[in-house]
């Protein structure tokens, strides 16, 4: 089994937000599913890419299913 662990840094970076927001969505259960090792959160590239297959729209701005 082959994981990939992302930095919360990463992550945000790679979608374009802050760390700030990664942490405000992780308290709201809003971003991709994360991990915990003590003080570092972390996330598997599955988590992340499942997470924005969730945020798909149409045009009209209807969710792709």
């Amino acid at each position: 089994m082959d994981i990939t662990l992302l930095t919360e840094r990463e992550v945000a970076d790679f979608i374009g937000k802050s760390t700030k927001t990664m942490q405000r969505w992780r308290a709201q259960g809003r971003g991709p599913v994360a991990m915990k090792f003590g003080q570092s959160v972390m996330y598997t590239r599955e988590s992340v890419a499942d997470w924005m297959r969730e945020q798909r729209i149409r045009p009209g701005g209807r969710p792709a299913a």
